[in-house]
């Protein structure tokens, strides 16, 4: 290395630069790149603030509420995970051994990981900060376990829990790194202040049920999974050919301390665990954001042994840096949204297309089907109008199931927005940026029920396939009002039958019954019977009994239920 760049590269005033340098790269990110669909959802999460949500612990939440309080635009919604991020990047640095500075932050502004962390208001960018927390504690309680450094170790614990239940597997593995821990009362210290901190959530959840759990223990299960996907999703994130060369290296670092074993315990044991849960269910390449930041770690240490491969990687690391930074600019300007006919993308074009829709519905409610992010985008851009989307078992539960969005439009004339057109209805179309066709029309006196809940008993004896059966159905419900399901005869609701074989739809025995609920009305029990027709040939199957509402929505009222059905 030259005087010149060991100067710079030794110079107090560096890490404070780059760190400067950026903050200001997300900021103007952030300022001039619509909302994310997902973002929009987590904003939506953050105007009732609580100590969890559907999909996910609330910490994204309670970040996008701190910086839209401030600032109430895209900017505020990413504004914490913007400071969020210069704090990961520090406390990795701090970390490390801090002799190569400048091969440190070039690897690291080469991993796209880095970079969405830095300008998406998403669960993983608080969790990865809270990962580096947890490294940077944990190397301090390894080295002297004194009382701030349990306290601090902690915070970060719960840290991690309140932004991703994924922080359990880094927990896990840490101690798997050194069993000993389970012999020293301040590690017990840790677990009971951590378990402390952790009490309203538990109490939400117990409050809530344990439908949140259920979702992410087996609802993505049922996702299409690819073994192979998840490992080149895990190359992208770590940046393609730089990605291969950190993981290389990676894999050689041989631990001599406690901490440097915790780095190589938490690293392979979340990428392989993944990596073999992949082959049963989908896994999303972020799952692995515990992994991420012990591999970064573990691979500059390597590489700053290696004096004589610095210009290589550097000529690798830079041009990748060059794309990200170009790839950026692209996503914060509309050209290609505007100039290539092809180019589709979540971040352009919402904001127009929700005022579109705010002019035809004026002071209307809108109602979407099976999708979190249309309302969620609609909410943020049209200032906060009302918007909900009732969801059926073609798709799957989420935070508009729990809120008291649904019952905030009950009797109130809305304006229906949904990808295929009703039967016996005349609907307008719209598309989104995305080019997606949506049927519009308006209902007065909407009425919907999704949170009426079907408890379902099948019959005792095997069912025969081409044969009828009798389902007896237990019906509840959390409203703070009695269900009418005929206050509006044109979304009267009634009970329908969906099949669905190796999970395609099965159209054919699709069975609705109209009337079966006519002039009942639900205080706090209803029992019902339902004679169903099994379909015609034996086999697996997966069915479900919901309601429908006219011709119009159906809900979700019960979740899927396996059958076989004998010949």
């Amino acid at each position: 290395m030259s005087v010149f760049w060991q100067k710079i590269s030794t110079h107090k005033a560096l890490i404070p630069i780059i760190i400067a340098l950026l903050i200001g790269l997300n900021v103007l990110q952030g300022a001039f790149t619509e909302l994310f669909h997902d973002e929009a959802y987590y904003w939506v999460w953050s105007q009732d603030l609580a100590w969890g949500y559907y999909e996910h612990p609330p910490a994204i939440a309670f970040f996008i509420r701190l910086g839209t309080i401030l600032l109430p635009n895209e900017i505020g919604v990413r504004l914490f995970v913007i400071i969020l991020n210069a704090f990961t990047v520090y406390l990795l640095y701090l970390v490390t051994d801090k002799k190569q500075p400048l091969l440190f932050f070039a690897m690291l502004f080469a991993v796209p990981f880095v970079h969405i962390g830095g300008i998406l208001a998403v669960p993983d960018s608080p969790f990865a900060f809270f990962v580096a927390l947890y490294l940077f504690c944990y190397k301090k309680f390894s080295e002297e376990d004194t009382w701030l450094s349990v306290l601090w170790l902690s915070i970060a614990v719960v840290g991690m829990l309140y932004s991703k239940y994924h922080g359990l597997m880094a927990i896990f593995f840490t101690l798997l790194s050194s069993p000993k821990l389970l012999l020293n009362p301040k590690f017990w210290a840790v677990v009971a202040l951590s378990c402390l901190l952790f009490l309203p959530r538990l109490y939400w959840i117990y409050m809530y049920g344990l439908d949140t759990l259920t979702y992410h223990l087996l609802g993505r299960s049922r996702l299409e999974h690819s073994t192979l996907d998840y490992i080149g999703g895990e190359i992208g994130a770590l940046g393609g050919i730089i990605g291969i060369w950190l993981t290389y290296e990676a894999f050689f670092f041989r631990a001599k301390t406690p901490f440097e074993k915790a780095l190589i315990w938490i690293c392979w044991g979340v990428f392989g665990f993944l990596l073999l849960l992949s082959f049963v269910q989908h896994v999303e390449a972020n799952w692995a954001a515990a992994a991420v930041l012990p591999i970064l770690v573990m691979a500059y240490q390597q590489l700053s042994l290696k004096t004589h491969l610095f210009k290589r990687f550097y000529l690798i690391a830079l041009p990748t840096f060059a794309l990200l930074l170009v790839a950026r600019f692209l996503l914060a300007s509309d050209f290609l949204y505007k100039n290539v006919i092809p180019f589709k993308t979540e971040f352009w074009g919402w904001q127009t297309w929700a005022k579109n829709v705010e002019n035809i519905a004026q002071d209307c409610p809108v109602v979407f089907e099976n999708t979190y992010q249309l309302p969620s985008k609609y909410r943020f851009y049209a200032k906060g109008k009302k918007a909900i989307t009732l969801n059926n078992p073609h798709y799957h539960q989420n935070q508009y199931d729990m809120g008291e969005y649904e019952a905030q439009i009950q009797g109130k004339r809305i304006m229906c927005l949904v990808s295929q057109p009703f039967c016996c209805d005349s609907m307008k179309k719209i598309q989104t940026p995305l080019g997606k066709d949506l049927y519009y029309t308006f209902i007065d006196n909407f009425r919907s029920f999704n949170r009426v809940k079907i408890a379902i008993t099948p019959p005792k004896q095997a069912l025969k396939a081409g044969e009828k059966a009798d389902f007896d159905l237990l019906l509840t419900h959390n409203y703070p009002y009695s269900c009418d399901f005929s206050a509006n005869p044109r979304l009267e609701a009634h009970f329908a039958c969906t099949f669905w074989q190796n999970g395609a739809f099965r159209w054919d025995d699709f069975q609705g019954f109209p009337g079966s609920l006519s002039h009942e009305v639900l205080t706090d029990t209803l029992h019902k019977k339902l004679t169903i027709k099994m379909p015609a040939e034996a086999g697996e199957y997966e069915m479900a009994i919901n309601l429908h509402y006219g011709n119009a929505f159906s809900g979700y009222q019960a979740p899927k239920m396996k059958i076989r059905m004998e010949k």
